[in-house]
């Protein structure tokens, strides 16, 4: 960032609208350097406005230089907040740092979880699969207790997406920290749907 100074800029409130596209513009072409700016949570206004999923305003801010990996102190990075977030625009907001801000889709956040992990547990399939075949986002990465997106997609019941995952590289015989294969983690009703 730039002096490291935690300031208090319109640009933050700006940033949570879509609707203030415009000012947010004319306030970056009066003063660039905003887009380094912190508010006093030590976020930047790419940090809120992916939070608040406004795609005009991380657009305008990735174009005029901001830094789309920057981690916030818990190390959530723009990217991976909108994930977390996981409804429509703010998986268009994720799509969109990745696909064209150049957003690294395999950032490690908090507990070692990545925008797939997000999107898993949010059941944000076609966004996955995506992010897989379009941005070379990793199927194999782990969390700090060893899950990958797959152990995940078990445990969340969701057949589709283990199907798709396994089909894209997806190992089947990785196991956690608790010493847990993926489909060690499907729930006993769907493992008995699946028997029959």
């Amino acid at each position: 960032m730039s002096d490291g100074k935690y300031l208090v800029h319109s640009i933050h409130e700006l940033a949570k609208s879509d609707n203030c596209s415009d000012t947010v513009k004319n306030l970056l072409r009066k003063d660039p350097t905003l887009i380094y700016s912190l508010d006093a949570k030590g976020l930047t206004a790419l940090h809120v406005a992916a939070f608040c999923g406004s795609l005009l305003i991380c657009q305008e801010l990735y174009t005029k230089g901001a830094e789309v990996d920057f981690k916030r102190k818990d190390g959530m990075t723009a990217t991976l907040i909108a994930a977390m977030r996981g409804d429509d625009k703010h998986i268009d907001c994720v799509l969109d740092l990745i696909k064209y801000g150049k957003a690294n889709p395999n950032v490690i956040g908090p507990m070692g979880m990545t925008v797939l992990h997000f999107l898993t547990m949010k059941n944000r399939n076609s966004a996955i699969i995506e992010l897989i075949d379009d941005c070379d986002a990793k199927v194999n990465i782990q969390t700090s207790e060893g899950n990958t997106i797959l152990h995940l997609a078990y445990k969340q019941d969701n057949l589709p997406l283990v199907d798709a995952l396994i089909h894209r590289g997806a190992d089947k015989f990785l196991k956690n920290k608790a010493g847990k294969l993926p489909s060690d983690m499907q729930s006993k009703q769907w493992g008995n749907i699946q028997k029959k």
